[in-house]
This record gives structure tokens, sequence and C-alpha cells, in this order.
């Protein structure tokens, strides 16, 4: 189905590859969505969204503490800073 949703300034959106919320920790925990969601919000509302990408990759290299990745890994946040 589709769906229009509103992308107004401020707002990100995120694209990412299953290899980021798959990766695992020692223990054998997902990072899951929720994590990914935490750190990218993480930087704050006014943050941009290249702010929101680096705490995003340094939240997962510290849950996997800096241990190789078996699977590919992408991530690409946009976000609207202008308005209409």
């Amino acid at each position: 189905p589709e769906a229009t949703v509103p992308f107004l300034p401020g707002d990100r959106l995120a694209l990412y590859t299953d290899g980021i919320i798959d990766t695992v920790d020692a223990g054998g925990d997902p990072f899951g969505p929720d994590r990914l969601d935490a750190a990218l919000a993480w930087p704050g509302p006014g943050a941009g969204a290249a702010a929101a990408a680096r705490e995003a990759v340094s939240a997962l290299d510290r849950f996997t503490a800096d241990a190789p990745r078996g699977d590919d890994q992408t991530l690409l946040v946009v976000g609207r800073t202008i308005a209409d």
C-alpha cells in the first residue's frame, strides 16, 4: 500500500540494511530497531542528519565492542532543514 507522510523541517528519514539491526552483541542480543531509533534521536531535534548518523554508528560500535560484523551495514540519514 502507498502512503503519504509529511516531511517537515527538522524531520529525518533513515534508510538502513538489515545488517544494522541484526548485528548482535557478545551475548547474542540483536541491536534491533529500538536501539537504532534511540541512537538516531539522541543528538536531538536540532541536530543534522550527519550528526544522527554518526551517533547511530557510534552506538553500534559501543554495542558490539568494536567486534567484527558478519553482514553488510548501510545507513543513510537525510533531513529536511528548509521550510517551503
